[in-house]
């Protein structure tokens, strides 16, 4: 299911004594984690820089996080600017799990609504929906990232146009949306306000005594559009430790004259980060920019970028909001067991051994 390719950071600090090597030539299994190292002036064997040998690390396991707590839920407000926006958050909790629908859509799910949260303090993740969405359409990703042991909150920003509400209806559907993003173009100018929101729920959260947050373990996600919020946000806001980019960018045949973010300022963010893009995502893969190969080229932290065989824009996304555009069970199943293990070992330091079935032996460089 996964091809993923690594390179190690631009920064100048000296190279660690610790090797990492990838195993003798192991079989690519179907629907199965296949980690390929990007091909670059060293030899396989020579040392790598220590937080690249252990991102490497941590993004071969993509499903070996195992912890599973029980997962709260409930939905807070917060007020930016004048506009009074919902935000779903799901976290450890005290009380047990029932079924669940989310949002206008009612995606399906598990969670103890309205529980204790269980003392703390625990890691927060705020993620950002693509454009016309909710935070509700991936309840799974913060029903996984939960039962890790993080709080996820996912706000509905004011788009001018949406599809999936977690609050109210919706205002249009995917076609309206479209031609809403040819008119105004992603940008600063025209989406400025999700950064807004999104700092306000990082400031909200972090403030909320009922909640009981790691201020050191703060990191961002973000689908499409909410990738580049999650870009300008993390360049605005020192607070955030980590990323994780789920397709960022490959709608830009839409405004490819467009620059919502360029290389040197992806080349500023040292933050660990990892990206991933579906195999049937034909701009990425044309090397159209800015998208998400070029943001991992340009990044100026430790990153990696996987892409999801068979996965489309939309496979981050639940069916009930998606459509035939969903990911499947499995790999909306992956897509969170790897974003925990990442945050596991770039905000907790865990580590763990990837199983040798998972990768396999070789160099390569990303599609240009």
């Amino acid at each position: 299911m996964w091809n993923a390719r690594w390179k190690p950071p631009t920064s100048t600090e000296p190279t660690g004594t610790v090797r990492f090597l990838l195993p003798p030539r192991a079989p690519r299994h179907p629907g199965r984690v296949s980690v390929v190292q990007e091909e670059t002036p060293h030899s396989l064997g020579e040392s790598m820089t220590r937080s690249a040998k252990t991102i490497l690390a941590v993004l071969a396991l993509a499903g070996a996080v195992t912890a599973r707590g029980a997962v709260g839920h409930r939905v807070l407000h917060v007020t930016v600017n004048g506009t009074t926006i919902a935000v779903a958050v799901w976290y450890p909790a005290d009380g047990d799990e029932h079924a669940v629908t989310y949002g206008s859509a009612r995606v399906p799910g598990r969670a103890a609504v309205d529980a204790p949260v269980k003392s703390g303090p625990w890691p927060l993740v705020v993620f950002a929906h693509g454009y016309s969405g909710s935070g509700s359409g991936s309840a799974f990703l913060g029903e996984r990232a939960a039962a890790a042991g993080y709080v996820w909150a996912a706000p509905d920003y004011t788009d001018a146009v949406t599809e999936v509400r977690l609050e109210g209806r919706p205002t249009g559907d995917l076609r309206g949306a479209l031609k809403d993003l040819r008119e105004k173009p992603p940008s600063l100018k025209n989406h400025g306000h999700r950064v807004d929101q999104t700092r306000a729920v990082l400031d909200m959260l972090l403030g909320a005594p009922d909640f009981p947050i790691d201020r050191d373990r703060v990191a961002l996600a973000g689908h499409s559009l909410g990738g580049w919020t999650a870009v300008h946000t993390a360049r605005a806001d020192a607070r955030v430790r980590a990323l994780v980019l789920y397709s960022m960018g490959e709608l830009n045949y839409l405004f490819k004259r467009q620059h919502i973010v360029n290389g040197a300022e992806l080349a500023r963010l040292r933050a660990p980060v990892y990206l991933t893009y579906g195999s049937r995502e034909k701009a990425a893969l044309k090397g159209r920019e800015p998208n998400t190969l070029y943001t991992y080229r340009h990044w100026g932290g430790p990153a990696c970028v996987v892409e999801i065989r068979g996965g489309d824009h939309f496979v981050y996304v639940d069916p009930a909001a998606a459509g035939r555009h969903g990911g499947t069970d499995r790999q909306r199943a992956r897509i969170a067991d790897a974003t925990a293990t990442f945050l596991d070992r770039v905000l907790r330091g865990r580590s763990a051994l990837p199983p040798t079935d998972q990768c396999t032996d070789g160099l390569s460089r990303p599609p240009r």
